[in-house]
């Protein structure tokens, strides 16, 4: 815009001291006044006229280009600014920080939840099963004892207490419940490949 302006003050000022010398020039053949001429008809008001037709023009068709070149910038130049940080920004640090804190939030949770759901559904599935075992066993037994069957009962109630007695138990013979399920699997193997 600068440069614009500049360029139009140099055509100004070329303009003003073309003009001066015509002024100059027009003076001299008036003082002179050697021809009795028309001043029409004069070879140097003729000139001198053609010479301010020329600048005239020429002025014009500068002034077409400068008008031409500033639309086209103004066309080309239309960027924008986002401005993230800074006094000019439309977000606030309270907005810029809960957006950051949300995303943060969400990418965890989009991390964790499916494997927290896999596992709460494996859970589900296993304590299902256990219900449906002890249920089974329960009735199974009442169905053949023809009375309730309080030894199940009772051992659910010292489970529920968390009773170390029955804990020290279960912890011993789950190795050797281990061992014998691997020793069937084994003989089942066996079995498999001497067919």
């Amino acid at each position: 815009m600068e440069d614009e302006n500049k360029h139009i003050e140099n055509l100004m000022q070329n303009v003003s001291d073309s003009l001066d010398h015509l002024l100059k020039e027009v003076k001299e053949l008036k003082s002179t006044e050697e021809k009795d001429l028309p001043p029409e008809e004069d070879p140097k008001v003729r000139l001198i006229v053609g010479r301010q037709t020329a600048i005239y023009n020429q002025l014009i068709e500068k002034e077409k280009l400068i008008k031409l070149i500033t639309e086209n910038k103004q066309e080309i130049h239309h960027k924008t600014e986002n401005v993230i940080f800074g006094k000019d920004t439309p977000f606030s640090s309270k907005l810029l920080l809960s957006t950051i804190i949300l995303i943060f939030i969400s990418f965890q949770a989009f991390k964790y939840i499916p494997e927290y759901l896999i596992h709460k559904s494996e859970l589900k599935a296993e304590r299902d099963t256990y219900k449906m075992f002890y249920d089974y066993a329960v009735l199974n037994s009442f169905e053949q004892d023809e009375k309730a069957p309080n030894d199940f009962i009772h051992l659910k109630q010292k489970i529920q207490s968390h009773d170390t007695a029955i804990i020290n138990y279960v912890r011993r013979l789950t190795p050797k419940y281990k061992k014998y399920l691997e020793k069937e699997k084994l003989k089942t193997a066996l079995k498999n490949l001497e067919k």
